[in-house]
């Protein structure tokens, strides 16, 4: 790789398919990449793909492509976009550390520093943490008008 050259990819998902969120996030992506002075290896794309795994085509040639030393940076929108998980998420921080490829969020201001890392993780922990609790809130929401109607019903 080209040291003196700085190559990125880019990677946008969205857990249903819709081509204007991943537009959306891509030209997001592009816009900061480009002012940051990389140049743009490839988009990667997991449209209609949820964060709960890795096992996603993109994500899978996004850690090819870092575990070959072929690219400095990867670009997404944030943390979200990567995974859902926390273990996936962490797991992912590391691979880029260890290969020297810096990640930035274009919605998110946060570094490769170690307090900005470490904070990062929290964001995400309470980012799952947000999400469980409109879930079981939702649920009740559900349960309650099921009531509702079986009441209305007798």
């Amino acid at each position: 790789m080209n040291s003196k050259k700085k190559i990125a990819v880019i990677y946008s998902r969205a857990a249903l398919a819709d081509s204007e969120a991943i537009k959306s996030q891509e030209s997001a992506c592009r816009e900061v990449a480009t002012s940051e002075g990389y140049t743009i290896l490839e988009s990667l794309v997991d449209n209609g793909k949820s964060g709960g795994n890795l096992d996603r085509p993109g994500m899978q040639k996004l850690i090819e492509l870092v575990e070959a030393k072929k690219i400095h940076a990867v670009f997404t929108l944030n943390s979200d976009r990567l995974s859902r998980s926390i273990m996936d998420y962490l797991f992912l921080r590391k691979l880029l550390k260890n290969n020297r490829v810096l990640l930035r969020f274009a919605s998110q201001q946060v570094s490769d520093d170690a307090k900005d890392s470490e904070l990062d993780a929290v964001r995400k922990i309470f980012s799952k943490y947000l999400r469980t609790a409109n879930t079981v809130k939702e649920e009740r929401k559900n349960l309650a008008n099921q009531k509702r109607i079986t009441n209305l019903n007798e």
